[in-house]
């Protein structure tokens, strides 16, 4: 497939998500996107809303986003994956809560369409069949249009939740996250029936 009509397909996924999560079209950088997501989570603003639901995760859509999940939080010796800080569950679980904004919901559920189109266009696969490197490919290509890279920012913002909220809420299983970056967490931590949002 020529450049040229993979840009289009982008730019296609620009004006019709273009608008996005507002909050995510002012980040210019990744640099600068890890910046603020850790000032935000220094005040306490990262907190889980439901337990994990594991629920239908093998419908194509959730395949996708493990699958950019992973990649973006892979595998290693030392260190949590995606896998293990059950982060594609905890992103269903919170898109299946009541107060969620629908429009963000909206947006990465159709975002998965989106970023699945992109890798047939160019490699004439689905995006979890991609081998590493492919999968980098799109997802760069991807991060060059304003609805993507608002697109990954969001799936990033939600992958750091799962690292970092409190067990309690579904993500950051057994703490892992906490343990690999050395974190204490304050104390006492809410048992499962006084979970801030049952108050």
């Amino acid at each position: 497939m020529s450049e040229a009509a993979v840009e289009h397909y982008l730019k296609r996924w620009d004006s019709s998500l273009a608008a996005g999560p507002k909050s995510f079209s002012d980040i210019s950088s990744r640099r600068m996107f890890l910046k603020q997501m850790l000032s935000l989570s220094a005040v306490g603003v990262f907190s889980g809303v439901v337990q994990a639901n594991t629920n239908n995760l093998e419908s194509p859509q959730w395949k996708i986003l493990s699958a950019v999940h992973l990649h973006m939080l892979p595998s290693s010796p030392d260190e949590p994956d995606a896998v293990s800080v059950n982060a594609t569950a905890f992103l269903k679980s919170v898109l299946e809560w009541p107060g969620v904004d629908e429009n963000d919901k909206k947006f990465i559920i159709d975002g998965t369409g989106w970023l699945n189109g992109v890798a047939s266009k160019q490699y004439q696969k689905d995006f979890v069949l991609l081998d590493t490197g492919q999968k980098e490919t799109i997802l760069r290509l991807v991060e060059q249009s304003k609805a993507g890279g608002n697109w990954l920012s969001l799936i990033l913002l939600y992958l750091m939740e799962a690292l970092l909220t409190d067990p309690v809420y579904g993500g950051n299983t057994n703490a892992q996250g906490w343990k690999w970056l050395g974190h204490q967490p304050g104390f006492p931590q809410p048992p499962a029936n006084k979970r801030y949002f049952l108050l």
